[in-house]
């Protein structure tokens, strides 16, 4: 009996061994378990509409709104959410309220105020005088008195330019004075080529004429100004005489408003 205890005595120690390699073999095959986060819950998609306009202002519709210390200015409102402003400067002895050809347009890209000049012609008409710091102050003070009409919203730090005849002349001096504040400019029925030199800081400009005037030396100023690799486009008012937007006014200005914010 001793005899055989001595040689089965093994065996119990056998079977441990056993066992503990099957349990080895068992967790080194196994798959490591991954635990997967909780998913955060869905946020919902919020949008905040625009404030309303105080009452009284109308978009697309033409208001004349009281400057301090000045004229009052011609004013087409924007939309409620739109606060893009676009000072319009006329031409010599020009009709300010010409605008209201296109206002349609105007309101679509933004809010048009349209100053009268500096000196009187006669009729209610005037035209720019020469002191640049005169027009700019000027200038500050209507989209100063614009946003107070719209209750704050108007952006009176970037607005666009824009000068006629005349008030293409000074709105292209303006440009090179002041690059920072306006770096979109539209100038139409220019009395000279747009010269690149003062016009080399703007992020876009638009040139436009009619084709019933003499519009070479603005077409030829735009090209100058794309060959040297500045964003400028020409545009041409079908049926239009200098002092006019013609018929298709409104379409050829959406179109030029539309690729001047795309263009910057």
């Amino acid at each position: 009996m001793s005899l055989l205890r001595q040689s089965f005595g093994w065996l119990p120690l056998f079977a441990a061994v056993f066992a503990g390699s099957l349990v080895l073999r068992a967790s080194a095959s196994a798959e490591p378990v991954a635990r997967i986060a909780p998913a955060a819950p869905a946020r919902a998609e919020t949008s905040v509409p625009p404030a309303p306009l105080p009452a009284g202002v109308v978009p697309g519709e033409s208001a004349l709104v009281p400057v301090a210390e000045d004229r009052p200015v011609l004013v087409i409102h924007a939309p409620a959410g739109n606060d893009r402003a676009i000072v319009y400067l006329p031409g010599l002895c020009g009709n300010v309220h010409a605008v209201e050809a296109w206002k349609e347009a105007a309101a679509q890209s933004g809010t048009l105020i349209g100053l009268l000049g500096d000196k009187p012609c006669g009729g209610g008409r005037y035209h720019w005088g020469k002191k640049l710091d005169v027009i700019q102050a000027r200038i500050e003070r209507a989209l100063s008195a614009v946003k107070a009409a719209r209750g704050g919203a108007l952006d009176i730090e970037h607005p666009i330019l824009f000068g006629y005849s005349q008030g293409a002349d000074r709105a292209e001096h303006l440009a090179e004075q002041h690059p920072q504040k306006y770096r979109r400019v539209v100038l139409g029925g220019s009395p000279h080529e747009p010269l690149l030199r003062h016009l080399g800081d703007q992020r876009a400009i638009a040139v436009f004429g009619g084709e019933l005037e003499t519009f070479g030396r603005m077409q030829a100023g735009a090209e100058v100004l794309a060959a040297a690799g500045k964003p400028a486009r020409f545009f041409l008012l079908p049926r239009a005489k200098h002092g006019e937007f013609g018929p298709d006014g409104n379409r050829v200005m959406a179109e030029l408003f539309a690729w001047l914010l795309a263009a910057g």
